[in-house]
């Protein structure tokens, strides 16, 4: 029985770091490795255009040896190799990054695979040609599509102890807050879009935690519900058992960043 439990215990662990791996398909990105203007549907002129992947390695530093990452393309109902890339793996980072050129638009699959040849993290990319692209405006920047990140520029998340779940009012935002060091404790959050519709029937929140070296690291993945789409506001709640820093991410269901907030845990007295 204890066998059971401790190989039980392996396997939970093995998939927690699995789930730590990310890929984003961002315009650019950090010194310390984070997406810039992510997203997961982009424009594509017809000469094609150039997209960064960037791997993050669920703050795990890269194995020695050469990462693949293979593109494959959708053909008909199934997914047909298209490309795979080299990359070799940096040992003092815990991400890395490419910038591929997409000669045409369509739908992706992005798999990168570690030098042992696993596949580690698998993920989706639309690329929408320019001349079919619908803009309310004709310009990149467009403020009224929820597939583009500048529909959430005015957009804000607000941590809390609570929220008033008819109204959406919160006593007071916060960014430092205390937990009980057994218990743990709940810490609520309003995301809100400047009086537009969030666009989205679900939330993404990444949650990272910042480690000695000061760097933040992946901690947990929850999905949210929205109920309604058209709502202007959504809660959700993050359950934490240890005091330290913390970087919360929200994205939309197909993966446009709306925004983030840190908050700092301590324990009581």
């Amino acid at each position: 029985m204890k066998k059971i439990t401790v190989l039980l215990l392996v396997f939970i662990l093995a998939g927690s770091v699995l789930m730590a791996q990310r890929i984003y398909f961002c315009d650019n990105y950090t010194q310390n490795g984070e997406p810039i203007g992510p997203n997961t549907r982009v424009s594509c002129p017809a000469e094609g255009g150039y997209i960064y992947i960037l791997y993050q390695n669920g703050g795990i530093n890269l194995s020695s040896g050469d990462y693949l990452v293979s593109v494959d393309k959708l053909s008909g109902n199934s997914y047909v190799p298209f490309d795979v890339v080299s990359i070799k793996g940096d040992l003092s980072k815990n991400w890395f990054v490419y910038d591929y050129k997409f000669m045409t638009a369509g739908d992706y699959r992005i798999t990168v695979k570690n030098p042992l040849m696993k596949e580690m993290v698998t993920d989706y990319l639309k690329l929408v040609s320019e001349e079919t692209k619908s803009t309310s405006s004709g310009s990149s920047y467009n403020y009224d599509d929820p597939s583009s990140t500048f529909y959430y520029t005015y957009s804000k998340v607000e941590a809390s102890t609570s929220i008033n779940s008819s109204t959406g009012e919160i006593p007071a935002a916060y960014t430092s807050f205390t937990i009980d060091a057994t218990l743990g404790g709940r810490i609520t959050f309003k995301v809100t879009n400047n009086g537009k519709s969030l666009g989205t029937d679900k939330l993404i929140v990444y949650v990272d935690k910042k480690d000695e070296s000061g760097k933040f690291n992946a901690f947990d993945t929850k999905y949210f519900d929205v109920t309604n789409k058209n709502a202007t506001w959504a809660t959700f709640y993050v359950d934490y058992y240890s005091k330290g820093e913390y970087n919360i991410t929200v994205y939309s269901a197909s993966m446009v960043f709306i925004n983030s907030v840190t908050i700092t845990l301590n324990y009581k007295n």
